[in-house]
Formats: C-alpha cells, structure tokens, sequence
C-alpha cells in the first residue's frame, strides 16, 4: 500500500513531529498532490515546524482556495478573514 504524502504528513503532525510533518507536505506539493498546500499554509500560518509567515500562509490559501475548499469541505473564507 503506497500512503499519500499527505496522508503521512498528518500521521506526523497528530504526533507532533512537525519538522518531519512539513517535510512531507513539501515533498507532496512537488509531487503533484495539491492538498499538502493547506497543510503548508497551516504550518506557516502556527509556525509550526518552521517560523510563522501569516503572509505566505494567506497567499498560499488564497490562490489555491477552490482546490482546499473542495478537497477538505471547510470555510477556508473564513480563515483567511481571520488572518486580515
């Protein structure tokens, strides 16, 4: 069974080893696997794992909005109110 680079980021991040985590999120987005960009923008967004960017974080869920949205059936508008 091949496991999804996002299915083993959040394995790491529910153990909070974030490092490891957002190693798996970027190596997700290389690989084509749009939903790692929400864990990335999170990861920006808290700081964990790297330092926090609020501004990166924004502009990552804004400009892939509709893919986050649609895969993770969340009010992502309502996050990115709550970072202005």
């Amino acid at each position: 069974i091949v496991m999804s680079y996002y299915s083993e980021a959040r394995k790491y991040h529910e153990r909070k080893q974030y490092n490891e985590a957002l190693k798996s999120y970027e190596q997700g987005v290389t690989a084509g696997e749009e939903k790692c960009y929400y864990g990335i923008a999170l990861f920006l967004y808290e700081g964990y794992g790297t330092g926090q960017d609020k501004d990166k974080a924004k502009r990552i869920f804004s400009e892939h909005y509709n893919n986050i949205l649609i895969i993770h059936h969340m009010d992502v508008q309502y996050m990115l109110q709550s970072m202005q």
